[in-house]
């Protein structure tokens, strides 16, 4: 119930935002910029570089509202989705089932180099809800676990856009932490996600 009421504040939020926005772009101020994006590949200490077709998939959608000064304000939510294997111990294996969707509010600025090839860089907070499930076999028996929490972190990233393509690397830090014991689940039930992830994406 909290999630949800979390999640419908930030998508009013952002419909206030784009409205009135909308307004002020009539007369020249502000510019609209709807975007989607996807991980090529992500990295983290407990899982290394992995890339995103390997274990899984990811999608991620924002709204950025540009002003004239190069300065600009956002939403963005993105979805991950990750499986895995794991064989901990002799005669153990373990199924896991990750998934992570961050909802973020962030801060842009952009720099015009002609007006085709666009650096920009930025960071925000973000509320991140975290699901793990396994599903442990161990000599014929099999015992399933399903977590679950909303965390607050912090998101910093850069990219590069050329017209509508753009690359952008991206550090989420957040300790999803969802005491799990490490002998169930390698990562020790924190966040897979929570480290550098590289995205590429197309902002209309």
């Amino acid at each position: 119930m909290r999630e949800t009421s979390l999640i419908a504040a930030l998508l009013f939020m952002t419909g206030i935002l784009a409205w009135s926005a909308q307004a002020e772009e009539d007369e020249g101020g502000i510019e609209i910029e709807p975007g989607i994006k996807t991980v090529v590949f992500f990295y983290n200490s407990a899982e290394g570089v992995r890339l995103s077709v390997e274990s899984g998939w990811s999608l991620g959608g924002e709204l950025i509202l540009w002003f004239e000064q190069g300065f600009g304000i956002g939403a963005e939510i993105e979805y991950y989705a990750m499986s895995e294997t794991l064989h901990p111990l002799p005669g153990v294996e373990v199924a896991a089932d990750y998934s992570q969707m961050p909802i973020c509010i962030n801060g842009y600025y952009r720099f015009k180099w002609g007006d085709d090839l666009v650096p920009f860089f930025g960071g925000g907070i973000a509320f991140v809800r975290s699901s793990a499930s396994t599903s442990t076999s161990a000599f014929g028996n099999t015992i399933d676990f399903d977590f679950s929490d909303t965390f607050i972190g912090m998101t910093v990233f850069a990219g590069l856009q050329y017209y509508g393509f753009y690359v952008e690397a991206q550090w989420l830090q957040v300790d999803a932490d969802l005491g799990i014991n490490p002998g169930i689940l390698a990562a020790g039930g924190h966040s897979e996600a929570s480290g550098l992830s590289v995205w590429v994406g197309w902002r209309f």
